[in-house]
């Protein structure tokens, strides 16, 4: 048997955007979600495991146990399919360093 569908429709009136952010990003983020300004700036790999104190071994590691627990990190690959960069928050990195 088929899974039912689900719709959800959401509308939100605000005087600015200003308003309308001010109530949507909470909200995002109480849900789990990273949430970042639209002019965020990626960090190269080798950048973020500078940063965080961490080796490429390591790195790769925490991307995966990152994800099995159902997290995703926004990254961007090279041709081979190696990350590149990443768009980190402070959750991750702090995941990272344990």
């Amino acid at each position: 048997m088929p899974e039912p569908l689900i719709k959800v429709t959401l509308d939100v009136t605000a005087d600015s955007s200003e308003v309308l952010e001010s109530y949507c990003v909470p909200f995002l983020r109480s849900l789990g979600y990273h949430v970042v300004p639209p002019n965020a700036q990626w960090e190269p790999k080798g950048k973020f495991i500078e940063r965080v104190g961490i080796d490429h071994d390591k790195f790769h590691r925490k991307l995966t146990e990152w994800s099995l627990r159902g997290n995703v990190i926004p990254l961007t690959h090279d041709t081979s399919k190696r990350v590149r960069s990443l768009l980190s928050n402070p959750e991750f990195d702090n995941f990272c360093k344990q």
